[in-house]
């Protein structure tokens, strides 16, 4: 079975999965994507096989190179397009294999960590609406809002799969600057676009929830369930990272608290920090640094005032932010935004030549895949 046969190391990586299908894209915009993996360095045969490891880094670095080569500033969102359930290896069998789609996307959250070590997600369901989150947990990513357009694309697909061709969503959000031209993700997404979200999400009517998966095997299931368990058992994460890996939805949320935290891993409050002393660390620590890696990532690459970054990491007022922000990287947030939005690499290639627009396919006009697409969904593992 592919992708069941070890985990992934505990350091920033992926399996290249959903990005196998790079080359292809870079040869249909007309560019050789040997050109490409020359400029960066990285093996152009690593995206052959999609069980081979990336770190992210170089993910990054690759698409900075794609966007400059192909002048397409939507290159993310045409790679999650072709994103399929076969990308994700073990994880993309026990989707299949769910009873219904809020059981898969549970999967999902719960498995995903098997095929990507940068990211947490979430599946939040208020009233009659359920909102699906993806974001990379790293501080400062080259070509983040790449992948963030393709993380959307992919999320996308896989729930138009998964509930039929008369699932729509009701609003895509996605934690990047507007770009230049928007219309490929109008085109694309067929509903409202935000941009400069705090989160890249996909919100959806929760009905869908409960649309059941005819060609579910329970026996299979657990199958797969069980050689998963066994991945996690012989994985080397540390208690710490989990729990850090857990809290960033809960910031956003404005519901991280220790005993929340605690709640998450069924432990009380006071196992949770005597398991974080051990490890040489404590709740005050980790949440400093998830407000930090998010306050990062917002300035960098979106255009949200600094009160409503102070308002999403849950500060009583702007200047706190300000204040904690200055104690963590030693400058005022304004002055790191202007900073590192000067260097984004690949905003200034494509100001520099100009945006090439390239329609993006409706899911309904490509060849239906067997099951689901894939979905780059990582959980608090």
């Amino acid at each position: 079975m592919s992708g069941a046969s070890r985990p992934l190391p505990s350091e920033a990586s992926l399996r290249i999965g959903i990005a196998s299908s790079l080359p292809a894209v870079l040869r249909d915009l007309g560019v050789d994507p040997a050109i490409v993996f020359e400029e960066t360095g990285v093996p152009g045969d690593l995206f052959d096989d999609p069980e081979k490891i990336i770190a992210f880094a170089d993910l990054g670095r690759v698409l900075t190179a794609c966007v400059r080569a192909t002048r397409c500033q939507h290159f993310g969102l045409l790679v999650g397009e072709r994103s399929t359930a076969s990308s994700l290896g073990l994880v993309g069998f026990i989707l299949k294999n769910c009873a219904t789609v809020r059981e898969s996307l549970e999967a999902l959250i719960r498995h995903i960590h098997h095929h990507d070590r940068a990211a947490v997600t979430s599946l939040t369901v208020s009233g009659d609406l359920a909102i699906v989150t993806y974001a990379v947990q790293l501080p400062e990513v080259e070509s983040l809002c790449q992948i963030y357009d393709g993380a959307a694309a992919a999320t996308y697909r896989i729930l138009k799969d998964l509930c039929g061709q008369k699932w729509q969503a009701t609003e895509v959000l996605i934690a990047r600057r507007k770009p230049p031209d928007a219309a490929p993700y109008a085109h694309f997404f067929r509903a409202p676009v935000r941009f400069n979200a705090e989160v890249t999400s996909i919100a959806f009517p929760a009905r869908w929830l409960k649309q059941e998966n005819p060609s579910a095997d329970k026996a299979l299931l657990r199958l797969l369930e069980e050689r998963a368990r066994e991945l996690d058992e012989a994985e080397r994460a540390t208690f710490s990272q989990h729990v850090k890996r857990a809290m960033r939805p809960l910031v956003l949320g404005h519901r991280c608290s220790a005993a929340s935290t605690a709640q998450l891993f069924q432990m009380q409050k006071r196992t949770l920090n005597r398991r974080l002393c051990e490890e040489g660390t404590d709740f005050r620590t980790l949440l400093d640094e998830v407000r930090y890696d998010i306050s990062r990532q917002l300035l960098a690459n979106t255009e949200i005032s600094l009160a409503e970054i102070a308002a999403a990491l849950d500060y009583s007022e702007p200047s706190a932010f300000t204040r904690a922000f200055r104690r963590w990287s030693g400058m005022a947030p304004r002055s790191w935004r202007d900073r590192h939005t000067a260097l984004d690499p690949v905003e200034a290639q494509a100001g520099e030549v100009g945006p090439i627009h390239v329609p993006l396919p409706m899911p309904e006009e490509r060849p239906k895949p067997q099951q689901a697409a894939g979905l780059v969904l990582i959980g608090s593992r």
